[in-house]
């Protein structure tokens, strides 16, 4: 008999299929659960991980917003007790206990105490203790690390740019001298009037007087018409301004121990166009020094300096007037102004991805840092190697002795020796025909923000401004004219200093120009002994000898040591070293000559020196307000964030006030 196979009824194979459906959406579900879990776990991490590194940005700003305050009170220290400015020996560009007068002649004590009277049109800001300029350490481009996190600061002066605030301050027009206190609104007549028929001390006692009694009846007529001050509080404004307290000026002054803030007073239409005129020309420098360094507005649209400067003037005049928050903070509001394009306030910068180089010549590529700011790099510096070796030879040392010990006399170079400079970066110097060394200006794009400040004492610091600030400030002269002092200023401020063997010994340059230079308190330099020059390989062999003697070395002996230098390039202590710019030779090239010509009164028609004198008369040597951009940014991730401090810095109380703080996420 046939027996059929059992056959499987569809209900047993639906049940199983079933069974399998469940097993795979249950495992499906588990999937998903995990991998939820998983996801979850991973964007918690790094979410924490973002919050954390945030948390460490912000923690490692504030640490260098006072390392920065402490840079700059260790400069000012270092000006105090015998650096750039006070305190350096005769001959070595000051006197014996203070620098030489800024606008006086020695002999004669003045107001205050200070050596010198005061001279009528080559007249000056006051008398400087101290001494900023370009080269010191406070402005180089500067790296710390907090941790994890990479700090980089760039620190510059208001002193170097136009004041939003006080710019129709700015102008010396054809009657205007300066007093001592830098106050342009006593008349040549007035000057020659108070010297006339008086000894010295009297005519500088009698000019101060008429300089104060000036000042206050300006003062005060612009607060009657503002409906402002008293005429006892402009009379305590005039003299606090006079006796150099504090900065002069339409936008603020002091009045005790605070600063207060001055209401605007309309200026004349003749202080209007001269300030019209002023912008004009920083802004043609602007695009001068761009073009010649091969920088080009992408967007090749032709800009007229005319017309900016004549928007920028509105603008101000119109926030200046308005009744409530009528002063400018924050230059990035000429952004807000018609015909202002990003790249005319920022500067022409050239699209460069990341890793790529935009080749400026002579050496000099912009590229991307890993902050992703456009940077300028020298292709032929130093070996990578060797600055690698010393690397860390210094890192083993801050391991034995600390992060902050002053590693002196161990081999290294000044800058690299101290805590405060470590970070820095180096000048790059070259030598020109003559065999004399100068620090190379490393080229990149100039805008708007470059010329302008809302943080000033209302004067020009002639050791930091720029070549188009300079520029701008010759009124007196023609645009040609114009144009060769300031290269000439600038020139002069990148070479360094003379060499003298010691105090009195003749000077040891050999160039015939600095021979017959005349003494004039210029800065100079003490000739550094032949071992003390060794750089290269040298460097890293004495830095690596002197790893073998940790040992026996005391960390206390570190404190009596000092690695704090600045670059010894040239900078004005007086506005007679003017004559130095062009040499002293008398040839055609020297064209800054005081013995040029018959000094006259009227301006237009006197010798050149005295015309740039009286240009430049109411600019500073010092500078007192600072401006930090600090960016961070940490070892793994690529969140920036950055932070803007604007500062005072107190020459008397040896302090620094914090302005303004803002920080934010890139």
């Amino acid at each position: 008999m046939h027996r059929h196979s059992r056959r499987r009824t569809p209900g047993s194979l639906r049940g199983e299929g079933i069974a399998l459906l469940v097993v795979l959406v249950v495992f499906v579900i588990l999937y998903l659960v995990v991998y939820q879990l998983h996801f979850s776990t991973t964007m918690e991490a790094r979410i924490a991980q973002v919050r954390y590194g945030e948390a460490e940005s912000s923690s490692a700003l504030h640490s260098v917003a006072l390392y920065v305050m402490t840079l700059l009170v260790e400069d000012l220290k270092e000006d105090a007790s015998g650096g750039s400015a006070a305190g350096s020996s005769p001959g070595m560009g000051g006197t014996a206990d203070r620098p030489r007068a800024v606008g006086k002649e020695a002999g004669t004590p003045g107001p205050e105490g200070d050596s010198g009277i005061f001279t009528p049109l080559v007249a000056s800001s006051g008398s400087s203790k101290w001494v900023d300029y370009l080269h010191e350490n406070i402005f180089k481009d500067n790296r710390q690390q907090v941790g994890d996190i990479t700090v980089k600061i760039r620190l510059a002066d208001g002193e170097r740019a136009f004041d939003l605030n006080q710019l129709f301050d700015y102008p010396i027009l054809q009657g205007d001298a300066v007093d001592e206190s830098g106050i342009a609104n006593v008349t040549d007549e007035d000057l020659q009037g108070a010297v006339q028929g008086k000894s010295d001390e009297a005519a500088a006692l009698s000019l101060r007087d008429k300089v104060l009694e000036k000042s206050r009846q300006k003062r005060t007529a612009g607060a009657e018409k503002a409906g402002g001050k008293t005429s006892k509080d402009a009379d305590a404004t005039a003299v606090a301004g006079a006796d150099g307290a504090a900065p002069s000026g339409t936008a603020s002054t002091t009045a005790g121990e605070y600063e207060v803030e001055e209401p605007f007073v309309m200026p004349e239409p003749e202080r209007i166009e001269a300030t019209r005129r002023m912008l004009e020309r920083a802004i043609v420098g602007m695009f001068s020094m761009n073009e010649n360094n091969g920088f080009v507005f992408p967007s090749g649209i032709k800009y007229s300096a005319g017309d900016i400067a004549s928007s920028i003037i509105q603008y101000v005049l119109e926030r200046r007037q308005q009744p409530f928050q009528n002063r400018i903070y924050l230059v990035t509001e000429l952004l807000n102004i018609p015909g202002i394009t990003p790249e005319v306030f920022y500067g022409p910068l050239p699209f460069v991805p990341e890793g790529e180089e935009f080749d400026m010549g002579n050496g000099f590529v912009l590229r991307r840092d890993d902050f992703g700011e456009l940077t300028t790099e020298y292709l032929y510096g130093e070996d990578p190697q060797l600055l690698e070796e010393q690397n860390q030879a210094l890192h083993e040392l801050e391991s034995q002795f600390g992060q902050f010990a002053d590693l002196a006399g161990y081999g290294f170079d000044p800058m690299k020796a101290n805590p405060l400079t470590r970070g820095m970066s180096e000048q790059l110097i070259d030598m020109d025909q003559d065999g004399k060394e100068y620090v190379v200006d490393k080229p990149f794009p100039m805008g708007l923000r470059d010329l302008f400040t809302t943080w000033s004492s209302g004067k020009i610091n002639l050791n930091t401004a720029p070549y188009p600030v300079i520029f701008a400030m010759l009124l007196s002269l023609s645009d040609d004219e114009a144009n060769l002092v300031a290269l000439d200023i600038r020139d002069y401020r990148n070479r360094f200093q003379e060499e003298v063997e010691e105090e009195g010994v003749e000077r040891v340059s050999g160039s015939a120009d600095t021979k017959s230079a005349p003494e004039l308190g210029q800065p100079k330099r003490k000739k550094k002994e032949e071992a003390g020059t060794a750089s290269g390989s040298s460097k890293n062999a004495s830095a690596s000898s002197s790893l073998d003697s940790l040992a026996g070395m005391d960390p206390a002996a570190l404190d009596e040591l000092s690695a704090y230098q600045d670059v010894e390039t040239n900078y004005f202590t007086s506005l007679d070293q003017l004559e130095l710019i062009d040499g002293t030779e008398g040839d055609a090239s020297d064209r800054l000559r005081k013995d040029e010509g018959v000094e006259r009164v009227d301006v237009e028609q006197d010798t050149l020196l005295r015309r740039v004198q009286h240009d430049l008369g109411a600019c500073v040597f010092g500078s007192t307000y600072f401006n930090a951009e600090l960016r961070a940014k940490p070892k793994q991730g690529g969140a920036v964030k950055v932070g803007h401090l604007s500062l005072r810095r107190d020459t008397k109380r040896k302090m620094v006030e914090v302005l303004m703080w803002k920080n934010f996420q890139k």
